[in-house]
């Protein structure tokens, strides 16, 4: 398991530390399935344990007006030890929550973490320099993220799972993957 760098504040850290324990949690619920199972279990070791350098680094800059709460990024060629770059806009997100109750603000930072991470997974080895490849990526993050609020038993503010369901809400996956793919392309994405 990899380790990863978290380039901000303590108590910003301790949020990222947190998150990754949701995770880990949602990841344990039996209720959520094998391919979610084995989906969070991946994010957790690409982000591995704070500490030694494996190429992830975590920030958490932005302001509440930008239009990303998570942005991820990878520099040079992909393979094994691609440096990654998670960004979570912890403005943005606090924000979004305000009038949220703890458990689910934990529980959708903790999605954001993880919808994040799933996109350095992909990129680590893979460029996504295309449309299509960019909705697969934001496909794969909005899964991710939602398996969270599924494994922590937490409505979703983005309708990605609530109460009672057994399955994530496929349309509310697709509309979120559209939208954020939609603002990949308006920031230079190559889009047809």
């Amino acid at each position: 398991m990899g380790e990863y760098i978290c380039n901000k504040q303590t108590d910003q850290c301790e949020r990222v530390a947190s998150a990754l324990n949701d995770i880990k949690s949602a990841a344990g619920n039996p209720g959520i399935g094998g391919a979610a199972q084995s989906t969070l279990e991946g994010i957790l070791a690409f982000y591995g344990k704070e500490g030694e350098d494996n190429g992830v680094t975590i920030t958490t800059q932005g302001e509440r007006g930008d239009k990303d709460v998570g942005h991820t990024t990878a520099d040079g060629k992909p393979g094994a030890g691609r440096p990654v770059h998670v960004n979570i806009n912890l403005a943005k997100l606090d924000g979004l929550l305000e009038h949220h109750t703890k458990a689910s603000m934990g529980s959708e930072w903790a999605g954001i973490v993880a919808h994040e991470g799933r996109h350095g997974m992909t990129l680590r080895d893979h460029n996504v320099n295309r449309r299509a490849a960019e909705k697969d990526n934001e496909l794969d993050g909005y899964r991710a993220q939602g398996w969270v609020n599924q494994g922590l038993r937490v409505n979703s503010m983005y309708g990605l799972w609530k109460q009672g369901e057994s399955t994530l809400n496929t349309d509310a996956v697709e509309r979120n993957a559209e939208e954020s793919t939609e603002i990949w392309c308006q920031s230079g994405g190559i889009c047809p």
